[in-house]
């Protein structure tokens, strides 16, 4: 996968999706949704919709006659030849609810009349359920009953990112895209398997612990396996999902050199940040961010890139740790610990706390407990008064500042 393609590729789709938002509640019946919506989100997906060789409308389904038609029929290179499309959309109206057997149905129908087609969308231009073909008990390939993958294209994940790349017109391939259909469905029964096993790990998973830890398989052990088990979930969530560690953060960031440093400081005033976009040197190329996209970024010291987040928590956490490298040990404690209110805390300090003042904070990845209940601009005031209690001759050449920020006041 070309990584500048799929960056690009995010880009247009993230632009789309704003755009879908801006349009939906306008689109009042299912021309007008095929207009605004579908039709840019096909020419997206490289097919475009003026060339019917390429896209046909009102495609009829059934061979032999009948009234019934998909709205779309998408043609690649390889369906062109044999004129069996590679995908089949329906399209409903924006305010149209999905969830109607009839709607599975009717698709199902569909792919049951084209004996080539493999995937079937069902679409009202903001949600997408899109269906594939699999083998039954019998042998016979027909349409699943329920879709491999549901998303809202105004807000698309990860996993709907891949999948919409993958069967771009310009690259289609009927067997990779099955692939990828099969491996979100696996990782659907993944997850649940997951989210189920966390809350509540089995006898066989308790067993497996126990001789990990070289200990009697006993029901006694077992409980008390339980019990740690669940402390371990809570804190591995809390310390690599919720937090993105320093070091890897750091090892992400010199992966390729920068030709193109950036010298400009990117601390705002609070009118300043609302209506400033800037252009950041990342270790993947250049991303520009607005206030409004609400990302935040950070150089860390001994980095020429700039690393992107999500939130002002994560930032805040890296630069914690960041901090702690820098200027490790207990030092760094009783140094945050003069601070009113405390910044960051020892477990031994968190332990003191009673639980409405334990809620304002969140145990960062090596060992101490930062203060995040708090709105952006604190965040940013908290970041700037750690980097003043750190101790070190090591300051970034263009800023004069430890670390470099670009992280808004907004709560």
């Amino acid at each position: 996968m070309n990584k500048s393609e799929l960056s690009l590729f995010r880009e247009r789709l993230k632009e789309h999706s704003a755009r879908i938002q801006e349009l939906v509640s306008h689109c009042e019946n299912e021309e007008q949704t095929k207009i605004s919506i579908i039709n840019p989100t096909i020419e997206l997906l490289d097919y475009d919709v003026r060339d019917p060789r390429v896209v046909k409308l009102e495609y009829p389904i059934n061979p032999r006659g009948g009234g019934e038609r998909a709205d779309y029929a998408l043609f690649t290179e390889d369906s062109k030849t044999s004129d069996e499309p590679s995908l089949l959309i329906e399209a409903k109206s924006a305010s149209r609810n999905l969830d109607n057997i009839y709607l599975t149905r009717q698709v199902a129908t569909y792919a049951d009349h084209r004996s080539g087609i493999r995937f079937v969308a069902l679409t009202n231009g903001v949600t997408w359920k899109w269906f594939r073909k699999e083998r039954n008990n019998y042998g016979d390939s027909r349409l699943a009953e329920s879709p491999f993958l549901v998303h809202d294209m105004s807000k698309p994940g990860t996993q709907e990112l891949d999948f919409l790349f993958s069967i771009r017109g310009s690259v289609f391939n009927e067997q990779a895209a099955d692939v990828k259909a099969e491996n979100i469905q696996l990782a659907r029964v993944v997850m649940s398997w997951l989210r189920e096993i966390l809350k509540d790990p089995d006898d066989k998973i308790l067993g497996l612990l126990n001789k990990v830890c070289v200990r009697p398989d006993s029901k006694r052990n077992k409980e008390q396996l339980k019990g740690v088990w669940l402390n371990c979930v809570n804190l591995l969530i809390e310390q690599e999902i919720s937090e993105r560690r320093v070091d890897d953060i750091v090892s992400l960031s010199k992966n390729k050199p920068d030709t193109d440093e950036d010298s400009s400081s990117p601390q705002q005033s609070n009118t300043e940040a609302q209506h400033v976009t800037r252009e950041f040197q990342t270790a993947t190329g250049p991303v520009s961010l607005s206030t409004s996209d609400f990302n935040r970024a950070w150089k860390p010291i001994d980095s020429e890139h700039w690393v992107i987040e999500d939130n002002a928590r994560k930032v805040l956490f890296a630069v914690c740790n960041h901090f702690s490298q820098i200027h490790s040990g207990d030092n760094f404690f009783n140094l945050a610990s003069v601070a009113r209110p405390m910044l960051i805390i020892t477990d031994e300090g968190y332990g003191q706390l009673n639980e409405q003042q334990r809620r304002r904070y969140a145990q960062v990845s090596n060992g101490f407990y930062a203060l995040v209940h708090s709105s952006n601009s604190n965040k940013r005031r908290h970041i700037s008064r750690l980097s003043e209690l750190v101790q070190t001759d090591r300051k970034r050449n263009e800023s004069g500042e430890l670390v470099d920020l670009w992280l808004d006041n907004t709560t």
